[in-house]
């Protein structure tokens, strides 16, 4: 759903998602609808549970995605591999 939504988003510019413990396939469904959207400037998942994976596929939709310039992934499980 949140997939749909983001490729759907020409208004929404700040996305909080913090605490909802998405984990890592969560981050990767929001990967994909990131790599669509070039409208939501700031981000918000710190507190998901998101580790290397999840990290990745973010990390991944920011090598197409030119709109968002803050992310916050605090107080995650994110080790080296998912912030290399």
């Amino acid at each position: 759903a949140i997939v749909r939504c983001l490729k759907a988003n020409l208004v929404l510019k700040f996305l909080n998602l913090e605490g909802n413990k998405i984990g890592d396939s969560g981050a990767t469904s929001i990967g994909e609808g990131l790599k669509a959207n070039a409208v939501i400037a700031a981000l918000g998942l710190r507190g998901n549970k998101i580790g290397d994976a999840g990290a990745a596929a973010i990390g991944d939709a920011l090598k197409v995605n030119a709109g968002l310039k803050e992310l916050y992934l605090t107080h995650n499980k994110i080790g080296d591999a998912g912030a290399a």
